[in-house]
């Protein structure tokens, strides 16, 4: 039988998976793997209940259910704080900004 994933690591309530150097994310249900992420990235961070994913140079925001927040390729992405019911991000594209997104 082959393997499904080279690597994983448990993340949470998620797996964090590596398979031909690439990363993913999926999570264990009914007794298989359902895929969050597919192992596209060149690596996956884990902030708050996010992922920043990065692949080929590009930074994106996924939620942990694998939706895409952000359309847009930003240098770099850090979720700085929760302000009620928002989040705070900062984005470095050749300039610092700050922006709030609904939660």
């Amino acid at each position: 039988m082959d393997k499904l994933y080279d690597n994983i690591k448990r993340v949470r309530n998620n797996f964090l998976v590596q398979k031909n150097y690439k990363y993913g994310v999926v999570k264990f249900e009914d007794d298989k793997y359902i895929e969050i992420l597919p192992c596209i990235f060149d690596e996956i961070d884990i902030e708050l209940e996010y992922y920043i994913a990065k692949k080929e140079g590009e930074n994106f925001i996924y939620t942990k259910q694998g939706k895409k927040i952000i359309d847009e390729n930003f240098d770099d992405i850090r979720i700085i704080t929760f302000i009620q019911t928002k989040i705070l991000f900062q984005e470095i594209n050749n300039s610092q900004k700050i922006q709030i997104m609904e939660n």
